[in-house]
């Protein structure tokens, strides 16, 4: 039997803050294709992984972090980085009265939704996978499991929230797991054997360092 197309969608904030919430900062330097690779079913073959994220602007320090990292990214095999934006908005601080720059990530919703649909469209895969615990994606999951039934959709749940008294938060829309054909949760030791080496290689032979606060 011939093996089934598969293209991986990643909601990137989504994750990262997972990775955030549990404290596991030495994670973030996360090779995100050997990750998908890990969880690709047998039958299903990778053929890419488009990661969604958007550009921080400030501060400079996480600036140059984000930059690093998507820089080793884009030296791996099957990788499609596609980007939203933040939009900077003013709020009131309640503690001390002042104006205050708040960044919201903006569009990778909607990205995510368009490349999900736009592939189903164009007959780019047999199988898609989702790697988000966002229920906005259910409408575009619903639609494409409407509209062409003989696809498959398999979520990949982010790992669980440790709290300070040891309890795990399910950070998981239910709805959204309850449509896909199956789902599956990341969980540390899946995360920790997909760490990218400390220097990535770019196509000139320059090394991209992981950053120290990481490391």
């Amino acid at each position: 039997m011939p093996q089934k197309k598969a293209i991986f969608y990643i909601d990137g904030f989504n994750l990262y803050f997972s990775l955030k919430l549990n404290g596991w900062k030495e994670y973030y330097w996360l090779d995100v294709v050997k990750l998908c690779s890990q969880f690709t079913y047998p039958g299903h073959y990778l053929t890419k992984v488009k990661y969604f994220t958007a550009a921080v602007r400030k501060p400079s320090d996480k600036t140059q972090r984000q930059n690093a990292y998507l820089r080793a990214l884009g030296t791996l095999p099957f990788i499609e980085i596609i980007y939203g934006r933040y939009q900077y908005n003013e709020m009131l601080c309640y503690d001390c009265g002042r104006s205050i720059s708040v960044p919201k990530e903006k569009k990778t919703d909607v990205n995510i939704a368009s490349q999900m649909i736009m592939d189903a469209v164009k007959n780019k895969y047999e199988v898609q996978y989702l790697l988000t615990g966002d229920s906005d994606l259910v409408p575009p999951v619903e639609l494409i499991k409407n509209n062409f039934p003989q696809r498959q959709i398999f979520l990949l749940c982010p790992p669980k929230v440790h709290l300070n008294d040891k309890s795990l938060v399910n950070r998981m829309s239910n709805e959204l797991v309850s449509i896909c054909d199956n789902h599956r949760y990341i969980k540390e030791a899946d995360i920790s054997a997909c760490i990218l080496p400390k220097n990535v290689d770019n196509r000139y032979g320059k090394p991209i360092t992981c950053p120290d606060e990481w490391c």
